[in-house]
């Protein structure tokens, strides 16, 4: 086995580690995992993602928000709906609901053929507070 398969292999089954410990919501424990990816890694930016969405479940939505700003600002040009999406939902729970509908905005943009992103923009203008 060649050393590059091994540390996929390796990785692969962290992250499969990962996803088991939030399957029993031990969100921590799958974020101390998450947070040993390097960002070379093919896994860096789903596992970030999902370590930002653990975030929000343990009532730290501003620590996730961090964690998928810095993920935009590292790749700008090269994001998919699903980080625009996490990072609109995490905004929505702060009660942040203008940068949640910009950041639905750019999952929309971003997305073939999902709706999500719509209903959640919705839902977040439709939380904005009037004046």
């Amino acid at each position: 086995m060649s050393r590059c398969t091994s540390a996929r292999t390796s990785i692969s089954a962290a992250c499969l580690l990962a996803n088991h410990y939030e399957r029993v919501q031990k969100y921590e424990m799958a974020n101390a995992i998450y947070v040993r990816l390097q960002p070379s890694s093919p896994y860096y930016a789903m596992t970030q993602v999902q370590a930002a969405i653990n975030d929000g479940r343990l009532n730290q939505p501003e620590a996730g928000v961090t964690k998928l700003k810095t993920l935009v600002e590292r790749d700008p040009k090269n994001q998919d709906a699903d980080v625009w999406t996490a990072l609109g939902d995490l905004q929505r729970s702060s009660e942040h609901y203008a940068e949640a509908a910009t950041a639905y905005d750019k999952a929309v943009a971003g997305m073939k053929g999902r709706r999500s992103a719509f209903i959640q923009r919705f839902r977040a203008l439709s939380e904005t507070p009037r004046a």
